[in-house]
């Protein structure tokens, strides 16, 4: 279950918008004005404004929602609540009122960076680049929207785009957290481990708050097997981020290798919660799940986990290690013919592409 880290491009339909993966909260945005208002309006606006300027989420979105009812057609009051969605990190339901608040020019580049972000942590690249270039170019926001777009043009093979996105950023932006953490992302590919742990370490000195830069330095260190190095970061990781699922998830695989499975429990009940659509988590609790001989929790957990990533040989297998144990032969032999189809499927692709890279030469 050593699935790649965030610096790797995700299986279709393997992420989504739960907090997973990088995490660009736009912090510093305010509620906007509804463009003519009554007094009710402009209180709950007030209201709401107060709540989110604070951290008070649930009240700031219930007056915005409250003030959206009163004119459902305006752009900046679907804006308020699309942030607060944001910032609740309830991205699935912020995209519609996002949109909304795109085609209104005074929302419209925080809107689409929103949306972007949305759409980079599903791993839907092909969606979040018009939304990410139309930032691209915001003071503010450009940062952001370059490091994404780095990130977008380097998984999707565009190798050119990626390098003037990379280039923009050292030149607009040099020096920054982001600039650190992409070198730190570009070492770790190339197995220079050192230096890519310096990169990251650099990226949190920038800034603390970094998505992802201790979980990346953690994972390093879960990859070679050292557990004891390993954990901190993850933990360093969820002190930033209380809900971020892979640090959870690690931090479980961690402990089930340690033998503390209800340790590991936990955490991958924890990193379930905190991404729904998070496939690791409901396999590592299925693969525990079905060693602690719980076959119908097992079953449930596994064909989750199925649902959410088809092409998942391990999650295929251990759903049919589950059904066996309880006698369910059928289920488990469709099972296990998927895990066949799966591996016949890996061995074609690997096979076509040898042969491609034959004929080039």
């Amino acid at each position: 279950m050593n699935s790649p880290s965030g610096q790797d491009s995700p299986p279709p339909g393997r992420r989504c918008a739960a907090a997973r993966g990088f995490l660009a909260v736009f912090l510093g945005a305010s509620a906007l004005a509804p463009a003519a208002q009554g007094p009710d309006l402009a209180a709950l606006t007030r209201e709401g404004s107060a709540h989110l300027a604070e951290g008070r989420l649930e009240p700031a979105l219930e007056r915005f929602r409250q003030a959206a009812s009163l004119r459902p057609s305006d752009p900046a009051l679907a804006f308020n609540v699309g942030l607060t969605l944001f910032r609740m990190e309830r991205f699935d339901e912020s995209l519609a009122p996002l949109a909304q608040a795109a085609e209104h020019p005074p929302s419209a580049s925080q809107a689409r960076f929103l949306r972007g972000v949305v759409y980079f942590q599903r791993g839907d690249f092909g969606a979040a680049a018009p939304e990410l270039e139309a930032a691209r170019k915001h003071e503010q926001l450009g940062e952001q929207a370059l490091y994404m777009l780095v990130e977008i043009y380097r998984r999707g093979g565009q190798a050119e785009a990626a390098q003037a996105a990379f280039v923009e950023l050292e030149r607009r932006f040099p020096g920054s957290a982001f600039y650190h953490k992409l070198l730190g992302t570009a070492y770790d590919a190339e197995g220079m481990l050192a230096e890519a742990q310096k990169e990251f370490e650099a990226a949190l000195r920038k800034d603390p708050a970094m998505p992802e830069a201790a979980f990346a330095i953690g994972f390093m260190h879960f990859k070679q097997r050292s557990h004891g190095r390993a954990a901190p970061w993850f933990e360093k990781e969820l002190a930033v981020r209380p809900c971020a699922a892979k640090a959870h998830y690690y931090l479980g695989e961690i402990a089930a290798a340690a033998g503390d499975a209800a340790d590991a429990e936990s955490r991958y009940r924890r990193a379930i919660e905190c991404d729904p659509r998070y496939a690791a988590g409901h396999t590592g609790l299925g693969d525990l799940l079905v060693r602690a001989g719980r076959y119908e929790a097992a079953v449930e957990a596994l064909r989750r986990a199925v649902e959410l990533e088809p092409a998942s040989a391990e999650a295929q297998y251990s759903l049919a290690q589950a059904l066996l144990r309880l006698g369910r032969r059928e289920e488990a032999q469709a099972a296990l013919a998927r895990v066949d189809e799966i591996h016949a499927a890996k061995h074609a692709t690997a096979k076509q592409a040898l042969s491609g890279s034959g004929e080039d030469r």
